[in-house]
């Protein structure tokens, strides 16, 4: 199977790319329609980002057409992507008189692995393409721009790639954990270059931040010790020339993060510090977290339970390893935390090293402890945010959520 991706390049909007597909079994969505907005402007180049996919007779796995399409796309060297049609090209013509994308690409197969059943652990040795084995490695090195979309989040595996192999024209690549069909119609079609400026705007905010202070609906406080880090924009960019972060994204985008400081300073300890609460499976419990770990589940019931054998199981799981805001007004709440985090605030515990802290692989017990995983604080869930602030070393607050909405713009 053949599946085509491209990615518009931030000069002429046309990009070389070896293209991969990566996807982890078990995955919901079909993986199979998934393209990029069919429309540019050649002098504008500010926002070209991923946007919503449109051309279902491209890739799609099913039909005499498709297979038709896929034929005739993977014998050529160029592909005119205009609306549902997509039709190969022998050499490119720019100012064409109707708007389309023209993109170079050799479209590599669908590369497809046993899913690694946690979020933030790394890839496995093998997978397959088609019918045959191959040793994921040489996928990964073989291919510049690779989407992932898979059941579990392989973001900072990903980022291992690119520490690998630096430079976004050498490697780069958009993570897409749980993603789903209909998420074209919600944060995948949002307008990105207002997703761009919000996710500066935030950005702006938390470079002059000593500290976050976040108040719950619930009456819970939490502080977030924001020193001796720098914060990470994910605001869809993703061109040969990205240079600002590591060009690894989430697609749908839409937040701006940090890692708190995790205290691995000799003589200087996190001040992160508070009460975490969390709501899942129609309960309500409470993490106490002191010096950036959580070292306390208070509350009663089932899911308290698990979480305290969860945490007591491994250390390393307790980190308090992200904070951030997400920026998507597109976003909706489901459930799904792919877009749920990009819907509003949210943390994660585990794992770190992949946006900037100090936690990674060898922190954990064993492999199969490694874990990243975001808990969501959007206006539609549970549990919301009453006000969130970032406060510089003077003390100057800055107000980015106040009852359930944002007041930073």
């Amino acid at each position: 199977m053949y599946l085509v991706c491209a990615c518009l390049d931030s000069c002429n909007r046309i990009d070389n790319a070896k293209s991969t597909i990566l996807v982890a079994v078990p995955i919901k969505p079909d993986v199979s329609t998934f393209l990029f907005d069919n429309t540019f402007d050649e002098a504008n180049h500010c926002s070209g980002t991923v946007r919503r996919g449109v051309a279902d007779g491209v890739a799609n796995a099913n039909g005499a057409r498709a297979t038709a399409n896929r034929s005739r796309v993977k014998c050529a060297n160029h592909i005119r992507v205009s609306g549902n049609h997509v039709e190969p090209v022998p050499t490119i013509t720019k100012n064409a008189a109707n708007a389309c994308l023209l993109f170079r690409t050799e479209p590599l197969p669908l590369v497809s692995f046993p899913t690694v059943g946690t979020s933030g652990g790394d890839f496995p040795a093998q997978g397959e393409a088609g019918e045959r084995k191959v040793e994921l490695r040489e996928i990964l090195d073989g291919t510049s721009l690779l989407l992932a979309l898979t059941e579990f989040s392989m973001t900072a595996a990903l980022v291992d790639v690119c520490k690998r192999r630096p430079g976004a024209d050498v490697f780069r690549a958009a993570s897409m954990p749980g993603v789903q069909k209909w998420m074209e119609e919600t944060s995948l079609a949002a307008d990105y270059s207002e997703v761009a400026r919000r996710c500066r705007l935030l950005k702006e905010a938390f470079l002059v931040a000593d500290h976050a202070e976040v108040a719950f609906s619930t009456g819970h406080r939490c502080r977030f010790d924001l020193r001796h880090r720098v914060c990470e924009a994910d605001d869809g960019y993703l061109h040969r020339d990205k240079s600002d972060d590591i060009p690894v994204i989430n697609l749908p985008s839409g937040e701006t993060f940090q890692v708190p400081y995790e205290g691995e300073i000799a003589g200087d300890v996190s001040r992160t510090a508070g009460e975490l609460p969390v709501h899942e499976e129609g309960q309500t419990f409470v993490l106490r977290v002191d010096r950036n770990r959580i070292v306390e589940v208070v509350g009663h019931g089932a899911v308290a339970d698990r979480y305290r054998v969860f945490f007591a199981a491994d250390p390393a799981r307790g980190n308090i390893a992200e904070m951030a805001f997400g920026c998507n007004d597109d976003a909706r709440v489901t459930g799904n935390v792919l877009e749920d985090e990009k819907a509003g605030f949210h943390w994660a515990y585990g794992r770190s090293d992949h946006l900037g802290g100090a936690i990674g692989l060898s922190a954990f017990r064993s492999p199969g402890n490694v874990v990243h995983q975001d808990i969501v604080y959007a206006k539609e869930s549970p549990i919301s945010v009453a006000r969130a602030e970032l406060i510089d070393v003077e003390g100057r607050r800055t107000v980015i959520i106040e009852g359930g909405a944002y007041r930073l713009w």
